[in-house]
């Protein structure tokens, strides 16, 4: 019992973390509105659209950087040394997301790779220090 408890705990903690700037804003525009009374909504949809897309942001870098995800590729092949966690900003439909993905290098064959960038068909362009 007291684990489910938790969890629910747990989730309405993460609920409200990623709803954080929708709900900044609709306080705001709430208090605006009953300051200056109703006029042009531009201003409430522009608004609502930004604090939308953060949240979606920090969604989406939440769900990909969580640590409990099993990542295609991730383990860990003869000759290749953990090369550390690297961030990497890609372009989602919502803005700017950071992903901390773990780097594997091959000193043999000079060259390292990403296997989240692999799994999200990130890696489009070869670089010299990847391994292709």
């Amino acid at each position: 019992m007291v684990r489910i408890a938790t969890l629910k705990k747990l989730r309405i903690a993460a609920v409200e973390e990623f709803g954080r700037e929708t709900n900044k804003f609709l306080e705001f525009a709430r208090l605006r509105l009953r300051r200056d009374g109703a006029s042009n909504t531009e201003w409430i949809e522009n608004g609502l659209k930004a604090a939308l897309f953060a949240d979606a942001r920090a969604m989406v870098e939440g769900l990909l950087n969580d640590p409990q995800v099993e990542v295609t590729g991730s383990e860990k092949l003869p000759g290749e040394k953990r090369g550390g966690v690297h961030d990497k900003v890609v372009q989602s439909m919502f803005g700017a997301v950071r992903l901390r993905r773990e780097y594997f290098y091959h000193a043999e064959r000079g060259c390292g790779r990403y296997p989240m960038d692999e799994a999200l068909g990130l890696e489009t362009v070869i670089r010299p220090h990847l391994c292709a």
